[in-house]
């Protein structure tokens, strides 16, 4: 794991270092920075990051610690640790973002765990992130025929269908699939419906002309 991969938001540099020692007994290596500052996720990129956020008293700190960072729109994830909270305090970090809340400072195991669980959720979420912006990319990349052609699709249209629907031949419909599927990357009608799905493609369908027989695979 990257030094990179953790950072912890304290003011108290000699917990801090206690926290650092505890995750190098676990083969974590993690940098420390101040909790009050104002952008602490400004010069990470797309990679997976993890944050430690000290829990401080009083706990609007950490609060608004852990709520700066969530809003970072970067693929974060926040584990609080420090002094265990109420109930109340536990489920007000929870609920300004952060993934988990770990209290014994002590135990290096119990930090690498949240971090590790945390960084492989993050992962997750990179990954989703990134087929996203592929689909979306690849939508892009489509004619407004073809766009049209894709709402047909998904709407269930046949060939003769999509043809009555947009006022062209069988043959035109048919070309237009074939580019929209090169363009899209797509072998079937169900990966261009799961691409469509992953790109947030909710373009209507023009109306049939006449209501025409469901097929049947």
């Amino acid at each position: 794991m990257k030094t990179t991969d953790i950072t912890v938001l304290d003011s108290d540099p000699d917990r801090a270092k206690r926290v650092v020692a505890a995750l190098a007994a676990s083969d974590l290596s993690a940098t420390v920075r101040e909790i009050d500052t104002p952008d602490p996720a400004a010069h990470l990129g797309e990679a997976p990051h993890c944050f430690l956020v000290a829990i401080t008293a009083p706990i609007a700190r950490t609060l608004e610690a852990v709520r700066r960072t969530s809003e970072s729109g970067g693929p974060v994830t926040i584990v609080a640790f420090g002094p265990h909270p109420t109930i109340e305090g536990v489920v007000a970090i929870v609920r300004a973002g952060a993934y988990d809340v770990v209290t014994r400072l002590e135990d290096g195991h119990a930090l690498a765990s949240s971090l590790r669980n945390a960084l492989a959720r993050d992962a997750k979420v990179a990954s989703t992130r990134a087929r996203v912006r592929a689909a979306r990319a690849k939508i892009k990349s489509l004619s407004k025929r073809e766009r049209e052609v894709l709402a047909c699709v998904l709407a269930g249209y046949s060939n003769r269908g999509m043809g009555d629907a947009l006022g062209v031949s069988v043959k035109t419909i048919e070309a237009h699939r074939a580019n929209l599927m090169r363009k899209a990357d797509c072998r079937s009608v169900a990966a261009i419906v799961q691409l469509a799905i992953d790109a947030g493609f909710d373009q209507a369908a023009p109306p049939l002309a006449i209501e025409e027989p469901v097929e049947t695979a």
